[in-house]
């Protein structure tokens, strides 16, 4: 079926919808590579509903194949701008099926940020009559029915390839430079929206001064100079394309500021309430950092097309006193593109600031080395598990492996063609990706007064055995968070502890047995980190006094969550109680101790001896229960819970007492990677488990489902397996958790190792020396 239509355990009927008279609701919505997708939350962040509108199979008549066009001639790829917008009034359609769009307050949502030509400044936006499409409103607004795509889409420095790619082929008519998140908002208001700060940091790499909120025409004059086969007279050119670029809205003010009130059109067409907000859309990486609310000291990585490392910062840290655009004119934009960048955080000034670090072609690189050496994740992982760091044991002679579009580069005392153990290339391939992310991430965070004097500006203008910087906390989410050796690395590299969302498990209809309850849906991070701002935005419009109790964005999504965890346990240790009591009647039945309720004498109406005997029966249970409970330990050791049929405290969060695979010791053995994890021989299988990673053979299996509270799924591009068919693989048991994070939908994967830090640290200075020769070109 195209189009997947979701129903929480919230109590939604699959036709009419939750019918719970006028509860808040709250819509985020998704425009990815293969389809726009949309969720709805509540006040208290249960998943009302979900629907999803597929390019392919209910748009056929635009040609696309994976939601883009591919031109024959030139290999580029095209997205028809009209495709997105039709795709936004079939959703909104369906979710009017379901007598939701009257209970939403307020609107965000997450897109990509393609530059769409228009025909004037600003745009004239004019919504059609409600009895026509939405997307009729595009002819008089865009000067140009398609815009160039990316690739990777999701890549946060894109717009200077879309820049080389459009900019000689623009309309004579066309009068200036927006974003899709910028058209979309403006669509919903009725009337022309700004970009937001936050989503041109997000989008515009280098070319965009964070400081001054402008765009830098420096950048813009290399980069038309490129764009034009290399030719230094550019005139007036720089300044005219500056004056075209996007603008900023409410520079230095709050992110969250609503855009505005909801435009008639909606409200007629599909009957949206007329004091429904909208809120800034973001990029898709910054959509999904807020979905699953990081503390201060825990960053998060998406492994993906392309790998995002997001960590959360108080301010924004100084320019280094050797700016990188001081590199040859013969520089590979390739590498120079991938750097970091600093982004305001969208619910406000007081939120802080978010470092973005960007790697594409990071999963392309993975799967081209499975295909090729493994065939299946399962071997990829174990080669990374036996093969020392580095590829050699010791200090010296490191094997070091990039990859790029021109090709794998591979270097032993040198460039080689190929190691002559193909075996380390798995490993090689996954430290070279991890430091590279690493070195970056510690150049943008470094302050001057902490760079190395001996060594800078030599190659490392960073202290590179100095973990103060790195996130001592990560949330890891993709196909490498599935396998341990691989999640060891990561936590090896950045001396941080890792952390994977839980999955959202295939339950069976029977396993939520309260009534009008389904099994949870299958929702987008994307999407869902959007719903958690407009909630917040809401709320904070709306009851600021609760401000007091919750400072920040994250801090009242992290009371949320946790308080939704823990009404799940209430409820589900109630009926394991109710369960418990109709068991034991049962069985005092058939003894003949009790009468079945209405077989006998002393069960008619006027009779209370059996009603009696019941409460007696259920009295000396609710005591043994006590007994048991006060005879237990008071606060015993977190481990990974295991019982997906029961969310109880008792199963959730499993002891070493109650366990039943942790009732002998597992025997752990000191990884190759300088970690402590699990020995292969003891990895205890977690296929029914909610805390476990679906462990396949095919990143789309491990990345299918990436959970918190709730039913997720990640907005990044995912890269199908060799064979195409997802393959069980040996599963393994994580570690001990704490409550707090088990009630966030968290699970500890891999612990830090400071010495596994400090082998990685020693290496890394011929690991940057090696990359700025192919970052110069000098590498053949």
């Amino acid at each position: 079926m195209a189009t997947r239509m979701a129903i929480s355990a919230a109590g939604m009927s699959p036709a009419t919808g939750k019918k719970g008279g006028g509860q808040n609701c709250f819509l985020g919505l998704e425009w990815a590579v293969e389809g726009v997708k949309a969720v709805v939350v509540d006040e208290q962040l249960e998943v009302v509903g979900s629907e999803e509108v597929r390019f392919e199979s209910e748009l056929p008549e635009y040609g696309t194949r994976g939601g883009v066009l591919v031109s024959h001639n030139t290999y580029a790829l095209n997205v028809p701008v009209e495709m997105y917008i039709k795709a936004l009034d079939l959703l909104l359609t369906k979710l009017t099926q379901l007598s939701l769009p009257q209970r939403i307050r307020s609107i965000s949502g997450s897109a990509p940020s393609l530059l769409l030509p228009t025909t004037s400044f600003p745009p004239a936006v004019t919504l059609p009559a409600p009895s026509q499409s939405l997307h009729a409103a595009l002819n008089p607004l865009l000067s140009y029915p398609h815009t160039p795509l990316p690739h990777p889409l999701t890549s946060p420095a894109h717009i200077p390839a879309l820049l080389a790619s459009l900019l000689p082929s623009l309309p004579s008519q066309t009068s200036a430079l927006t974003t899709l998140p910028s058209l979309l908002v403006s669509l919903l208001c009725g009337s022309y929206v700004l970009p937001s700060a936050s989503e041109l940091a997000a989008t515009g790499g280098k070319l965009w001064d964070s400081q001054k909120c402008e765009w830098d025409e420096q950048g813009l004059r290399e980069l038309l100079r490129l764009g034009m086969g290399g030719n230094d007279d550019l005139g007036d050119a720089p300044a005219r394309v500056k004056e075209m670029m996007p603008r900023c809205n409410m520079p230095g003010s709050r992110e969250a500021e609503e855009a505005g009130r909801i435009a008639p059109y909606f409200v007629t067409r599909y009957g949206f309430s007329p004091d429904t907000t909208i809120y800034a859309f973001q990029p898709p990486h910054i959509s999904f950092y807020l979905s699953l609310a990081p503390s201060p000291t825990t960053g998060v990585l998406a492994l993906g097309t392309p790998d995002v490392l997001l960590t959360p910062l108080s301010a924004v840290p100084l320019p280094p006193p050797v700016p990188r655009s001081a590199l040859q004119p013969s520089v590979n934009r390739v590498w120079e593109r991938e750097d970091a960048s600093v982004v305001p955080h969208p619910a406000g000034i007081g939120e802080g600031w978010i470092a973005v670090v960007v790697s594409s072609y990071g999963e392309e690189a993975r799967q081209q080395a499975m295909g090729k050496y493994t065939k299946t994740w399962t071997a990829f992982d174990r080669l990374v598990a036996v093969v020392p760091p580095g590829g050699t044991i010791g200090l010296d002679n490191k094997l070091f492996c990039f990859w790029g579009p021109q090709g794998q580069f591979r270097f032993r005392f040198g460039k080689t063609a190929e190691f002559e153990d193909s075996r380390v290339i798995p490993r090689c391939l996954l430290e070279s990706q991890m430091m590279h992310l690493r070195v970056r991430l510690s150049r943008l965070l470094v302050q001057p007064h902490q760079i190395p004097r001996p060594l800078y500006p030599c190659s490392v203008p960073f202290d590179v055995y100095d973990p103060t910087a790195l996130p001592k906390r990560m949330i890891v989410c993709g196909t490498t968070a599935s396998y341990p050796a691989m999640s060891q690395l990561i936590s090896d590299v950045f001396n941080s502890t890792i952390l994977v969302p839980n999955p959202t498990p295939a339950a069976p209809a029977n396993a939520y047995p309260f009534p009008d309850d389904l099994p949870k849906p299958e929702t987008s991070r994307a999407a869902l980190g959007s719903a958690y701002l407009a909630r917040y935005s809401w709320r904070r419009n709306i009851r600021p006094e609760e401000s007091v109790r919750y400072p920040t964005f994250g801090d009242e999504l992290r009371a949320l969550l946790k308080r939704k965890s823990e009404s799940i346990l209430y409820r589900e240790r109630e009926r394991e109680r109710e369960r418990a009591r109709d068991k034991e009647r049962e069985g005092l039945v058939a003894k003949g101790v009790l009468k079945k309720p209405g077989s006998g004498f002393y069960s008619h109406p006027g009779s209370r001896l059996s009603t009696t005997m019941l409460a007696t029966v259920d009295t000396v249970e609710e005591v043994d229960e006590t007994e048991e409970d006060d005879q237990s330990d008071p606060s015993p050791p977190m481990t990974s819970y295991q019982q997906q049929s029961s969310y109880s405290r008792s199963s959730l969060l499993m002891t070493p007492k109650t366990s039943p695979e942790l009732a002998d010791p597992i025997t752990r053995a000191r990884s190759l990677t300088g970690g402590s994890s699990a020995s292969l021989g003891s990895y205890a299988s977690l296929t029914s488990t909610p805390s476990a990673m679906s462990h396949t053979s095919s990143p789309a299996g491990s990345m299918a489902s990436l959970g918190t509270p709730g039913t997720l799924m990640p907005p990044f591009t995912e890269s199908p397996s060799a064979s195409g068919v997802p393959q069980a693989m040996q599963e393994v048991v994580g570690l001990q958790t704490d409550e707090a994070d088990v009630l966030l939908g968290l699970r500890k994967f891999a612990d830090s190792d400071i010495d596994a830090f400090m082998s990685y640290a020693a290496v890394v200075p011929e690991f940057l020396r090696l990359e700025r020769m192919l970052a110069m070109g000098s590498v053949l």
